[in-house]
Formats: structure tokens, sequence, C-alpha cells
């Protein structure tokens, strides 16, 4: 899997990369029969002039699931007090939404591969 980690108004961290990959490994553990082409997360502190207060942490995650051809899309952005709980909640979203694309898929297949006998076509 291709990553791409990208800081914005913090400075580089290699306690928080290494949180990344440690998510990032559990998500490829949990789903290895989607295949995660690539993960772009971009980690910012948000703060101005505009908003004052205290600092809010944000955790966005891009992931292209399937193939290259007809893959999908999965973004998700959360807004934390800490940047560690950002990073873990925009992961288990993350997993929630692959759990219900997948049962998703697997319901529709059972229902293609299992006929009602009471349909009418006999």
């Amino acid at each position: 899997m291709r990553t791409r980690l990208n800081f914005t108004n913090l400075p580089s961290s290699e306690a928080l990369a290494r949180s990344i990959d440690t998510e990032l490994h559990d998500l490829e553990h949990f789903a290895p029969h989607k295949h995660i082409d690539a993960a772009k997360v971009q980690l910012r502190i948000v703060n101005s002039r505009q908003h004052p207060g205290p600092d809010l942490h944000e955790c966005s995650i891009e992931l292209n699931v399937g193939h290259a051809s007809g893959g999908k899309r999965v973004f998700i952005k959360k807004t934390k007090d800490n940047m560690y709980k950002a990073i873990a909640s925009a992961f288990d979203a993350a997993q929630r939404i692959l759990r219900e694309r997948l049962s998703y898929k697997k319901r529709r297949a059972h229902r293609q591969r299992n006929v009602d006998p009471f349909d009418g076509n006999e």
C-alpha cells in the first residue's frame, strides 16, 4: 500500500508517523479481503484568529479501496482536542465503513446465490 502523510500547521513528528503506521497496519489486517491501494493521511492543527480558543486537531484520511480500475475512494475527517484521539477516531470510522461495505456485499451475494423456491418460476 502506498502511503502519504502530510503535516499541516505542525512540525513533523516521528511518534505521530508511527501511530499512523500502526493504525494503517491494523486496518489492513482488519480487512485483508479489501485491497487498499493507497492511503493519504493529513494531520493538521486548526487554529486561527477567526477561531480563538484551544487548538483543534484534525485527521483526514483518503483511502483508495479495491482495484485501481473499479475501486472506491473513502474520505474521513475527524476533529478532536487531541491529535491521538483524532487519529483513533478517524481509523475507527474507516473500519466501520469497511465493515458496512463488506456486509452489504455479503448480503447481496447471498441473495444472488439463494433463489427463493416459492418465487413462482417452476
